[in-house]
Parts: C-alpha cells; sequence; structure tokens
C-alpha cells in the first residue's frame, strides 16, 4: 500500500469547541491483500496531539482508486487556536502485517 497525495484542504469551526478538517487522500494498494484498518490523528503546533478518529474501511477502499479523489472530514475537540496544522493516517493491513504512518501537508489556522 502506498499513498499517493494526503493533504489537510480545509478547516472550519463547527462551534466554539469543535472543528472540522477535510483531508484529500488518493492511495495505491492491492485490493486482493485484505482489508486496510485506518486511524487519523490530528497534530497542531507540531507536537500538539488534538484529537483523532477511525476511519471506515469502505472510505480507505474508495481512496485506492487513483482516478478519483477521496474527501475524509474528521471533527475534533478544538479552539482554533492559530498555527499550522496536520494529520497523521495510520494505515494497518493485518492480513500482510503491513503497517504504514504518513503525514499531510499543514494548513494554517485560522
Amino acid at each position: 500500500m502506498q499513498v499517493v497525495d494526503f493533504c489537510l484542504d480545509k478547516a472550519w469551526a463547527v462551534n466554539s469547541t469543535t472543528w472540522a478538517f477535510e483531508f484529500n487522500i488518493r492511495m495505491l494498494t492491492n485490493k486482493q491483500c485484505g482489508n486496510v484498518n485506518a486511524w487519523m490523528n490530528i497534530i497542531w503546533d507540531e507536537h500538539h496531539y488534538v484529537g483523532g478518529a477511525s476511519v471506515e474501511t469502505a472510505t480507505i477502499n474508495e481512496a485506492f482508486d487513483c482516478d478519483s479523489d477521496k474527501r475524509v472530514t474528521i471533527e475534533v475537540d478544538f479552539d482554533g487556536t492559530p498555527g499550522d496544522v496536520y494529520g497523521q493516517l495510520n494505515l494497518r493491513n493485518n492480513q500482510h502485517q503491513l503497517y504504514l504512518i504518513t503525514d499531510s501537508c499543514e494548513l494554517s489556522v485560522p
């Protein structure tokens, strides 16, 4: 499995304590090699973990089609403090004992 494109494109306040972060993901893999499980962390100012969420297997499978971009939106508790934010995508294929961690491009907020 290979991440071709992983970028944080948008961020916005949902309310005073929650922000949404929208990522573009494109990946390559052999779909016959089993399911890929994914978890995404949101990191602010390089070292501060803001929150995270699992990404549904169906969403990750759709990202394997390199002819289309897959948008994923994650909502986490965040107060909008100015700084650079990025995502960290953790991918696991248990069938073949593969594990991949990759960082997205950064986006300055607000």
